[in-house]
């Protein structure tokens, strides 16, 4: 609480750039409230990023037009940049285990 007895919630917002598909990232357990990856960073194509945005957390968008992604972003989205993310992603969780393994020896 301030000294005007208001409570003030300070989002925390994590550059997962370099992290996914490196190490676990737990966005509940690390209280994380926003998260951004980047796909060429783990196998994705260069292009494509994802921002991981926490229930009931509210953000205005940049770029009036459109209702892509909640009315959040405007542009018609890549779908075939999206399905090489997702890919990407999927891959990256089932080959946690190796990549860690690696990464530690």
């Amino acid at each position: 609480k301030t000294k005007n007895n208001l409570n003030h919630k300070i989002l925390l917002h994590v550059d997962g750039a370099q992290s996914l598909g490196k190490i676990v990232i737990d966005v509940e357990s690390l209280g994380i409230d926003m998260l951004t990856i980047v796909g060429h960073k783990f196998g994705a194509p260069k292009g494509v990023s994802a921002l991981y945005i926490k229930d009931g957390i509210r953000i205005c968008p940049m770029l009036i037009g459109g209702g892509q992604e909640k009315g959040i972003r405007a542009g018609t989205e890549n779908i075939l940049l999206n399905v090489g993310l997702g890919e990407a992603c999927r891959i990256a969780y089932n080959e946690a285990d190796d990549i860690l393994l690696h990464l530690l020896t």
